[in-house]
């Protein structure tokens, strides 16, 4: 359990770079023209997910107890990584590269 802990601390350091990030990922592979929607996706996403949330947080509480939410992320975490291998290595062989899709996309 200290590990699980250790490793939240951890997740809540990296959480502080998500909005910068998802930010200047949009600045950099949209359109001006797109970029004002794109933003107001990620900003509408971040709202239902502030509010949904917590309450999905505290249901699993009450439900299967607080030291079994820590493994809640981790299936998520797997498919993220799994996706991101998957998508890289099709990329890669397609030779499509983010500075390509970039200009591409701009």
């Amino acid at each position: 359990m200290p590990a699980l802990i250790a490793f939240r601390g951890l997740q809540a350091l990296g959480a502080g770079a998500i909005m910068p990030v998802a930010t200047t990922i949009v600045g950099d592979i949209y359109s001006p023209t797109e970029r004002h929607r794109m933003h107001g996706a990620i900003s509408s996403l971040w709202g239902i997910a502030t509010i949904i949330g917590p309450l999905l947080g505290a249901f699993l509480v009450q439900q299967v107890g607080w030291p079994r939410v820590f493994w809640v992320n981790l299936p998520f975490g797997a498919a993220s990584v799994l996706v991101l291998a998957w998508r890289s290595t099709s990329s890669a062989r397609s030779g499509r590269t983010a500075s390509t899709i970039s200009a591409r996309c701009c």
